[in-house]
């Protein structure tokens, strides 16, 4: 179970920790508020990370690329925060975020900050933005092979043959494109299951 919780303006979660304490996965962000001073937009993510039950933190300069800049953020303190209390920084793939970038990416690193590459999706279709958050990961010195973990993978044929193999617990595709992978062989139908559906968009 997971859920992206709001980062408050005064500080804290938008959700108590007895309802926080019962998700397997937590991405703190930040939406409202963003004209605050670097000292406070700062601190709130700062109390984020080291909140018990945050896992990562999301988008976590808040850009939206030739539509708005980054807030103000000192993010050598967000990233040597997020060293010392083991929370990810979220590598958003959406085409227009791409947050964090390159150059932050490579710095959280080389601090010893894992990431976690996110599609930031809102529907299936958004799952194919994957790939931007996979080039974005190698741009910043990134490489196959390191600490991660495989718990969500893009939406292609791909994903089905990933989770037969292991290689991943979980993956989003089409209803036409899983159909297409079992038709081939590719697969044994045993060897996953469909978790739910999403309504038509």
């Amino acid at each position: 179970k997971g859920i992206e919780v709001d980062i408050l303006e005064k500080g804290g979660l938008d959700l108590p920790d007895d309802v926080l304490s019962h998700a397997d996965w937590v991405v703190a962000s930040l939406h409202y508020g963003q004209q605050q001073s670097q000292e406070q937009i700062t601190d709130r993510l700062l109390d984020a990370i080291c909140h018990p039950h945050v896992n990562c933190i999301g988008h976590p300069t808040g850009r939206l690329i030739n539509r708005r800049p980054a807030y103000k953020v000192d993010l050598q303190r967000v990233i040597d925060a997020a060293a010392e209390n083991t929370t990810c920084l979220e590598i958003n793939a959406n085409p227009w975020r791409l947050d964090l970038d390159d150059h932050l990416s490579a710095a959280a690193k080389e601090a010893g900050v894992k990431l976690a590459i996110s599609t930031d999706a809102h529907t299936t279709t958004g799952l194919d933005v994957m790939r931007c958050g996979i080039l974005q990961a190698r741009r910043a010195g990134l490489e196959a092979g390191e600490d991660y973990e495989a718990h969500f993978v893009g939406s292609h044929d791909a994903v089905a043959v990933n989770v037969a193999n292991g290689n991943a617990d979980a993956g989003g595709l089409s209803e036409v494109i899983f159909e297409h992978v079992m038709d081939r062989g590719l697969i044994d139908r045993n060897q996953v299951r469909v978790l739910g559906h999403s309504g038509e968009y």
